[in-house]
């Protein structure tokens, strides 16, 4: 009976441990109608419509990237710099579908933060281009180095919420594409 019992508690703590997920992941997404109305705010008037076009078509690119090979690229890195499993969906159990939406929606969030600071600058296809490097390189490399037992993580290093992997990460990669870029011609 204790057996039972415990089971059946365990199966509980999971379902709420999944549902709990998948609720902050639903808010991390909606965050995005935040950046939209951020980036709306930052540039000129008759962009508003191109910055709103490139955040949903960013959001997209991210997150089918980050499932045929960011996710991979983020997990299971024993000690080492990327992970080497779970490529296009292949081998996931129940608790790697639940660590797969939680990491999709920071992986957009930081794609979205990455080429806020580009806007207005560039055409679409260059926007395509760094949602995909975002989402299929840099944010994998950040969350296995530092959430999944990767170097910096064997090292010592604690991210508890994000910080580094999210926020850090993706400014980098925005002032970097702003450096590469240039000013915004006519702004000053």
């Amino acid at each position: 009976m204790e057996d039972d019992t415990s089971a059946a508690i365990g199966k509980l703590n999971d379902l709420c441990n999944t549902v709990w997920i998948i609720i902050c992941t639903v808010m991390v997404i909606l965050s995005q109608v935040g950046y939209m109305m951020k980036e709306t705010g930052t540039i000129k008037m008759y962009n508003n419509s191109v910055i709103l076009l490139k955040t949903i078509l960013v959001i997209s690119i991210s997150s089918m990237t980050f499932f045929v090979v960011g996710f991979g690229f983020g997990q299971s890195a024993d000690g080492g710099i990327v992970g080497q499993r779970y490529f296009f969906g292949i081998n996931y159990n129940y608790d790697d579908y639940t660590k797969f939406i939680f990491f999709f929606g920071l992986c957009v969030k930081m794609s979205v933060i990455a080429t806020g600071s580009i806007g207005e600058r560039l055409e679409i296809d260059r926007y395509i281009f760094f949602a995909f490097l975002n989402s299929s390189v840099i944010f994998p490399l950040g969350l296995a180095w530092c959430w999944n037992d990767g170097w910096l993580q064997n090292l010592g290093f604690i991210d508890y919420g994000g910080v580094a992997i999210v926020h850090i990460m993706g400014g980098l990669s925005g002032y970097v594409g702003t450096y590469l870029i240039g000013p915004r011609i006519g702004l000053f």
